[in-house]
């Protein structure tokens, strides 16, 4: 499994029309096991999207990195804050999937929503 620390940019085993995305690490809680990531370049009905905040069991975030592409010594945290601000007041759950499996889920909820 790969060593993995927050600030590290990974590409990771994705869908195929999802093979331009890449992920940031910006939070690692190793007592709860939890990574905080932000999904960058995912591709949905011919648009790009960013997820800025994911919580995934840090062992399901290392089944599925494939390559460390690189490091950010100074993450600029706002982007992803709301996100995890809002997870963190909502007591949010945490993802015990590969990122695919999380990626698929996020983009069926998007159709959906669109749908309504």
């Amino acid at each position: 499994m790969p060593k993995i620390k927050e600030g590290q940019v990974w590409k990771y085993e994705s869908l195929s029309e999802d093979e331009q995305s890449y992920l940031l690490i910006n939070k690692l809680d190793y007592e709860s096991s939890i990574a905080h990531v932000s999904i960058f370049n995912l591709l949905l009905q011919g648009e790009f999207f960013d997820v800025g905040h994911v919580p995934i069991k840090i062992k399901y975030l290392k089944d599925s990195l494939v390559n460390e592409i690189n490091i950010i010594e100074n993450i600029d945290y706002e982007y992803y804050c709301d996100g995890y601000n809002e997870w963190k007041n909502s007591n949010g759950g945490v993802w015990g999937n590969t990122l695919i499996e999380v990626i698929e889920a996020i983009k069926k909820t998007l159709v959906e929503k669109d749908d309504e």
